[in-house]
């Protein structure tokens, strides 16, 4: 049998009986554990999947790391929701006004809060209190990753040791076709009993927003499993106006792919009904990994999806643009040189191309072999999925 059909139907059974509270059962195919746990991994679920397997026949090993990933993330995901709420109590001193939102809010729709593991802690502020955030974060020891660039014009990235945040000032980049319907989000958004600052959107604009989130992933290069678990749970644990979410879901042209998710997680953890363009779609879900394929994410780039931007050389030459010109305020976050020396930003830039020439020739060598390695064939697969996906 396919590989990723055999695993990630695999791991969709685990992943079912640990949110459902059920008894996992172990493989009924020849499995090879260690190529499973790498599965996992790109899938982010190594977590999760470790305390439904821990009783099973695994090689000692392969346990290991298994477990070791489990006991990592938790201490991580206890230390961001520590973070998570000192940085909100910050807000609230400063008077900002701000909206969490995505991973921080979902993983307490799960059983146990830290079965659903987050890269980040995304909120969304106010514009008028956007810089005000920036220095609460920047004076509780954070410092900038990345700024604004083409690509991401909408949200910001704060590092420390080991914990990240990410301050958006939109739901969507400008460019995306859906830039309209979710800059207005505080419009829509209701205060949180108890606070004059903190917001929540309406269980029904929630809904949309992770969908679009899953559907913005979903084109720009793949999306993995967990996002449909997530669907799954939040459609067990919330309930809607679906009269709205329908209006809505036309309004901003999502509605047969909401039925074609909803399809996929149904197939996948409720018993739902499987068919050929199902399948076909299950088995994109488990190649794409958590975040997608580079591959397919460099030809979504191309064709310019979700965007009003589809000419394919324009966009070809600005992808390679973007990748080695980051923008003045990413390059002031690498160089903080230019903040009072901004005439150094030529110089900078030579610096930049150098050092990445010499110092990570691997990385250049890997971003001209995804290029080589699309063509035609992957270009057409990728259309057919979109198209089997309602898009």
């Amino acid at each position: 049998m396919d590989f990723y059909l055999q695993n990630g139907d695999y791991l969709a059974s685990l992943l079912k009986a640990l949110v459902c509270n059920e008894k996992p059962q172990p493989p009924k195919f020849d499995i090879d554990w260690e190529d499973f746990f790498f599965f996992c991994k790109h899938h982010k679920v190594c977590n999760m999947v470790y305390l439904t397997i821990k009783d099973f026949d695994v090689p000692k090993d392969v346990m290991t790391k298994f477990a070791d990933y489990y006991y990592k993330l938790s201490v991580r995901e206890a230390k961001q929701e520590l973070f998570a709420q000192k940085i909100f109590r910050a807000f609230e001193r400063e008077h900002i006004s701000y909206l969490p939102i995505k991973g921080i809010l979902i993983k307490h729709l799960y059983p146990v809060v830290n079965y659903r593991s987050s890269n980040d802690i995304d909120i969304l502020i106010k514009d008028k209190d956007f810089e005000k955030a920036q220095k609460v974060l920047e004076n509780m020891g954070f410092q900038g990753k990345l700024e604004h660039t083409d690509n991401n014009d909408y949200h910001i990235e704060y590092h420390n040791k080991s914990i990240a945040v990410e301050i958006h000032s939109a739901l969507a980049p400008t460019k995306s076709n859906h830039y309209k319907y979710f800059c207005a989000a505080f419009d829509k958004a209701i205060k949180c009993d108890g606070s004059d600052y903190r917001y929540k959107m309406t269980d029904e604009d929630f809904y949309i927003y992770v969908l679009y989130h899953l559907y913005k992933h979903f084109i720009k290069g793949g999306v993995g499993v967990r996002y449909f678990l997530d669907m799954y749970v939040i459609e067990k644990k919330m309930t809607f106006e679906r009269k709205y979410l329908k209006e809505q879901l036309k309004k901003i042209g999502l509605f047969e792919f909401d039925n074609s998710v909803r399809e996929i997680y149904k197939m996948l953890f409720d018993n739902g009904e499987q068919t050929d363009r199902l399948r076909k779609l299950a088995r994109f879900v488990y190649i794409s990994g958590a975040h997608g394929e580079k591959t397919f994410f460099a030809m979504s780039e191309f064709s310019g999806a979700g965007t009003n931007h589809n000419n394919y050389l324009f966009n070809k030459i600005k992808y390679f643009k973007n990748a080695w010109f980051i923008g003045r305020s990413g390059m002031t976050i690498r160089y903080p040189v230019l903040k009072k020396h901004g005439w150094l930003l030529t110089f900078c830039y030579i610096h930049k191309g150098f050092s990445t020439i010499f110092r990570k020739p691997a990385a250049i060598k890997e971003q001209i072999n995804e290029v080589k390695s699309l063509n035609k064939e992957k270009n057409s697969y990728v259309e057919h999925i979109n198209r089997l996906a309602g898009l």
